[in-house]
């Protein structure tokens, strides 16, 4: 069974809910789903056992969508943003007061143009090590997406899991003509217990299975562009350069968190995460062989406080993050019989990003109409290194931004939603010491205008509109649009998306 006929067969599956939910109206359900506090915290229901009773309604949802992206002013190994379609379905259901089940299915096709100096998928996954090469051009996407979760109530103990597929396939109809293949599995099973008449304690553990191929074919007969296994900040891997076509990534993963929160009433909550995360790279094609490993160690946490006062919610959270990539290639020689030999590894490669954030709430919760305003103030740190050539890239902003939130329930329980955000990121310092690759006008080119794109400040708008129609008390359309604008000193990114579908 391929792909296409599980998605439509996950869809048909949730045709029966539409006519077993509850009495309680759509345009209820649509705003609690949308609430502002609910977006505020959204962390905690990472883990299962409290996402499963995050709601006390269930709601469906089934629609198709269209988006178009211009980035004129982006990393090169992105490409110049994404035009697509796609359909989705996504049910969180109640099947009585102790069991909570929820899915979702979802399908992209487009076109991600202009992708230069990376033929790999997933390049947030698998960075530095991309197989790139100098001419690069538009690539077709397919995207499947899967998620089921359950949970369940068991005196003061809420157990939950979820599990997480997602499948792409990205290539090329000309020369050059890469085939990537990639499958991201993620299992995760959750526990909470509550300690006192309101404070409930969460634990989650999760691993994650990830593999990608990445072959590329040449049909041309008047040669081809040379391939280049990249390793960070220009560097490549000159033994590998030249014609190793086919690619293999797998990597394994394992995460831990923790939660505490106030699940009856307002109050504190916390959370913390910590990640690790493993791929290796293998050349796949001759005699096969792992060129390079990343580690990545990703750690977290949240705290915060939420007041309720009459109708109106006032908040308050601060938060970290510490992210560390490392890069390790191996170190290779061609052996007496041509064979690649590998003779020790060294770390060649360092990221490190940081995050600190400070956001506030404030919401007016009415019996027809919301409004919320989150203010946001954040603080980002990058070092990126390349240790054996000691070239380096650092970067440090400050982001400054609103948030809004506007429900409106009309008189015939149809519902308008407004979400416009506003921030502005300020650079106060950028420095690079990037080394000039020898002979390699183009990668020294790309590494500048890279350098130039995340140390550029940045004033961007967002504006998403929604507006659910009731048809009846269980059946909703909804229609729904998204803009987003970027303004760089003299560059401008645009996004639009629109969507169009029901809610059960």
């Amino acid at each position: 069974m391929n792909f296409r006929s599980i998605f439509i067969l996950i869809i048909a599956l949730q045709a029966p809910l539409v006519w077993s939910q509850d009495s309680i109206s759509i345009a209820v359900k649509t705003r609690d789903h949308f609430k502002p506090i609910r977006s505020f915290y959204n962390e905690l229901d990472r883990n299962p056992a409290i996402k499963g009773f995050s709601s006390a309604y269930s709601r469906s949802e089934l629609g198709g969508l269209m988006s178009r992206e211009k980035n004129t002013f982006q990393l090169q190994q992105l490409g110049e943003g994404i035009d697509q379609f796609g359909v989705s379905a996504q049910s969180f259901y109640r099947l009585d007061t102790v069991v909570s089940v929820w899915g979702t299915a979802d399908y992209r096709n487009g076109t991600r143009k202009n992708v230069q100096w990376n033929e790999s998928s997933d390049y947030d996954k698998i960075y530095p090590f991309v197989t790139a090469d100098s001419v690069g051009g538009d690539l077709s996407m397919e995207i499947y997406g899967f998620k089921g979760g359950y949970a369940f109530k068991s005196g003061k103990y809420h157990f939950g899991v979820t599990a997480v597929f997602k499948a792409l396939m990205e290539y090329r109809s000309v020369d050059p003509r890469p085939k990537n293949i990639s499958s991201d599995l993620n299992l995760n099973l959750g526990a909470s217990r509550l300690l006192t008449d309101s404070y409930r304690l969460g634990v989650d553990f999760s691993v994650e299975k990830y593999t990608q191929t990445n072959e590329i074919a040449f049909f041309s007969e008047l040669g081809n562009p040379a391939l280049y296994h990249m390793s960070g900040l220009g560097n490549f891997n000159n033994l590998l350069y030249g014609t190793r076509k086919k690619s293999l990534y797998e990597g394994w993963g394992y995460a831990a968190a923790m939660q505490w929160y106030n699940e009856r009433q307002p109050g504190w909550f916390f959370q913390t995460r910590w990640k690790n995360f493993e791929l290796e790279k293998s050349i796949a094609d001759g005699q096969a062989f792992v060129s390079s490993t990343i580690k990545e160690n990703d750690f977290n946490f949240t705290a915060g406080k939420i007041y309720q006062i009459e109708h109106n919610t006032w908040a308050i959270q601060v938060g970290y993050q510490n992210k560390l990539r490392k890069g390790i290639e191996n170190i290779l020689s061609n052996g007496a019989l041509s064979s690649m030999l590998i003779i020790g590894s060294v770390e060649n490669y360092n990221d490190l990003q940081q995050k600190f954030f400070v956001e506030g709430l404030f919401a007016i919760n009415q019996q027809n109409w919301n409004l919320g305003f989150a203010p946001f103030v954040t603080r980002n740190t990058k070092v990126e290194k390349h240790l054996l050539t000691k070239s380096e890239m650092s970067i440090n902003d400050w982001t400054y931004g609103l948030k809004t939130t506007w429900s409106k329930t009309l008189k015939n329980n149809s519902v308008w939603h407004v979400f416009p955000s506003i921030s502005y990121k300020k650079v106060d310092k950028a420095s690079n010491h990037l080394l000039a690759i020898a002979g390699q006008k183009q990668i020294n080119q790309m590494l500048q205008q890279n350098f130039e794109q995340l140390s550029a400040a940045l004033f961007q708008v967002d504006l998403r509109a929604r507006y659910d129609f009731k048809l009846k008390q269980n059946l909703n359309v909804f229609w729904e649009a998204s803009i987003n604008y970027q303004c760089y000193k003299s560059n401008q990114n645009t996004y639009f998306q629109t969507a169009l579908g029901i809610t059960f």
